[in-house]
């Protein structure tokens, strides 16, 4: 039923100013809607479908033809794009994840506790490693990066040093 529904929905992404990106599910903005607890609590039991993986498989090879791409997710490096030219595994602790998913959803609901999202976090994690289809790896030729004490500046700073961008026009961008 949803692979079935799959072939019915369009996805689509929309870049909108610098760094964002609208997620349009069938024409409708769902960019914050898709990273609400309730969405990503319940994702494991969508991506663990081979029908669906492979259809998603498809869609962001689909969505990435054609120019250079980055992409992000938890087999992106493994599967989707096995043959990427650089690949990174950002990492960091389950605590400092906790806290930076909070800045994300406080606006929505601000009931939710650090305690709960690391919860979350963990209990997704464990359910992403263990699942038989496409499941969260660091791919073998992936540059691991732990970000945990790292801000989003030298993350950047990091993967630029590594592509070997610093010190050509881009640094000045």
């Amino acid at each position: 039923a949803l692979s079935q529904l799959m072939d019915n929905t369009s996805l689509e992404l929309q870049s909108v100013r610098g760094d964002e990106v609208k997620v349009l599910l069938d024409g409708r903005d769902v960019s914050k809607e898709i990273r609400q607890p309730f969405v990503t609590n319940l994702i494991h039991h969508i991506a663990c479908s081979p029908s669906v993986r492979k259809k998603m498989v498809q869609l962001q090879r689909k969505i990435a033809r054609g120019g250079n791409t980055v992409a992000e997710g938890r087999d992106v490096g493994t599967i989707v794009f096995p043959n990427a030219d650089k690949k990174f595994y950002l990492d960091a602790d389950v605590q400092e994840r906790a806290k930076r998913r909070l800045t994300e959803v406080k606006q929505n609901d601000n009931k939710i506790t650090v305690e709960q999202i690391a919860a979350e976090l963990n209990q997704r994690d464990y359910k992403d490693i263990k699942r038989a289809v496409s499941p969260l790896k660091r791919a073998n030729d992936a540059i691991y990066i732990d970000t945990t004490n790292l801000t989003v500046e030298e993350v950047v700073k990091t993967l630029l040093e590594e592509l070997g961008f610093l010190g050509s026009n881009i640094e000045q961008s």
